[in-house]
């Protein structure tokens, strides 16, 4: 199941952009904890943190 979340970059008109919503697979439950916690716990507009998230979302699409 594919499931998004949107973060503000803090840029003007963010929701327009594609690079502020996150896709991943909802059906991977150690991934959705992991992003979870990170999105409560980090500084979401931090560029090393997106790139993190970037990378589990991405990921996630790929488990079994």
């Amino acid at each position: 199941m594919m499931a998004f979340f949107f973060l503000s970059d803090g840029g003007p008109d963010a929701e327009d952009y594609d690079n502020n919503y996150f896709r991943y697979n909802a059906s991977d439950i150690q991934t959705s904890k992991r992003i979870e916690y990170i999105v409560s716990t980090c500084d979401t507009q931090d560029p090393t943190v997106r790139a993190e998230l970037q990378k589990l979302c991405k990921a996630s699409f790929h488990c079994k």
